[in-house]
C-alpha cells in the first residue's frame, strides 16, 4: 500500500511495520495493528490515522511541525489523541482503547462525549466501557510491557 506523504519499511525484532512520514511523523504500528490512513486529498499527506486493533508507537518531531497546521491525529472508536510534538502510544482493544505518553503531551478526545483530558510524560487514560475517563500515572509494569512490544 502506498501512503502520500510516507515510506514504510519492516522491522523484526519484535515484528513491526515503521511509516516515516512528512511533517516529522514516524508511526511504528505491530504486526497486529489494523490502521488506515486518513489523506484529505490527492495532493496531501497523511494527516491522522484510523486505529482498529493493535497498538502503534508515534514519535512528532515539533521541529517539523508547520505553524497552522492541524495537529496530526489517531483515531481509534473510542477516543481521538492529537498531538504536536511528542512521543507515545495508542493502543486498541476489542472494546476499549489506552493512550500512553513517553514524551511531551497529548491531548486526547473521548468520542461519544467529547470530553477532553492532557496527558503528561508518564500519563496515560483508558477509554471504554466501564473505565474512568481519567488521566493517571501508569505503573512500571504497564508501561515496560508496553514498550517491549516496540523492542524498547
Amino acid at each position: 500500500e502506498t501512503i502520500p506523504g510516507c515510506t514504510s519499511e519492516i522491522r523484526r525484532d519484535p515484528p513491526r511495520q515503521v511509516y516515516t512520514c512528512a511533517g516529522g511523523i514516524v508511526i511504528e504500528a505491530e504486526a497486529a495493528a489494523r490502521l488506515t490512513f486518513i489523506v484529505p486529498s490527492q495532493d496531501a499527506p497523511a494527516n491522522a490515522v484510523r486505529l482498529d486493533a493493535g497498538a502503534v508507537w508515534i514519535k512528532l518531531d515539533p521541529a517539523q511541525v508547520t505553524p497552522g497546521q492541524p495537529a496530526f491525529q489517531i483515531r481509534t472508536p473510542q477516543a481521538i489523541a492529537s498531538v504536536r510534538g511528542t512521543i507515545y502510544a495508542v493502543d486498541v482493544t476489542e472494546n476499549a482503547s489506552a493512550v500512553f505518553v513517553a514524551q511531551g503531551i497529548v491531548v486526547v478526545r473521548e468520542r461519544d462525549k467529547g470530553k477532553i483530558v492532557q496527558l503528561d510524560p508518564g500519563e496515560g487514560v483508558d477509554i471504554g466501557p466501564g473505565k474512568a475517563f481519567a488521566t493517571r500515572k501508569w505503573g512500571e509494569k504497564r508501561v515496560v510491557e508496553l514498550r517491549a512490544r516496540f523492542g524498547r
